[in-house]
């Protein structure tokens, strides 16, 4: 009767090691296909620039304050109705103003807003674009 409890066990070891073995060696179920009409955004990041800023200027306002204050010089001071300025805000914090050419959809200069210790940076790009004296000084009115 020994022997054959020892047996009994043996077997039931054997028994649960092929069973692991063969739910080890199982081949993967189907996994369901990812229908093409999903689309997965990506995060709204901050873009790396490749041409250096011709103006940079720190602000006391954040950066929310600081595109506003952009904004509002643009409209007054220049004239532009909001259809040829837009912002684009980022997961990071920062900010993007830019202006816009509403009939093309074109960016011309733009002005990237960093937080800075409770104030922003504010980085004037001229994207290919000869701008004057009075646009490279717009970051400065918003201090």
């Amino acid at each position: 009767m020994f022997v054959h409890f020892r047996t009994l066990g043996t077997l039931l070891a054997v028994a649960t090691i092929l069973t692991a073995c063969a739910e080890f060696n199982q081949t993967p179920k189907p996994q369901p296909k990812v229908s093409s009409d999903i689309v997965i955004k990506p995060k709204n990041v901050f873009p790396q620039r490749n041409e250096k800023p011709i103006n940079t200027v720190r602000s006391h306002y954040g950066v929310d304050g600081a595109a506003q204050c952009l904004q509002q010089h643009i409209a007054d001071d220049f004239k532009l109705p909001n259809d040829f300025y837009t912002t684009q805000r980022y997961d990071g914090g920062e900010a993007t103003v830019q202006l816009v050419n509403p009939a093309t959809g074109k960016g011309g200069l733009y002005i990237d807003i960093v937080p800075d210790n409770g104030g922003s940076i504010l980085l004037l790009y001229q994207n290919r674009a000869t701008i004057s004296n009075a646009w490279k000084r717009l970051p400065e009115k918003c201090r």
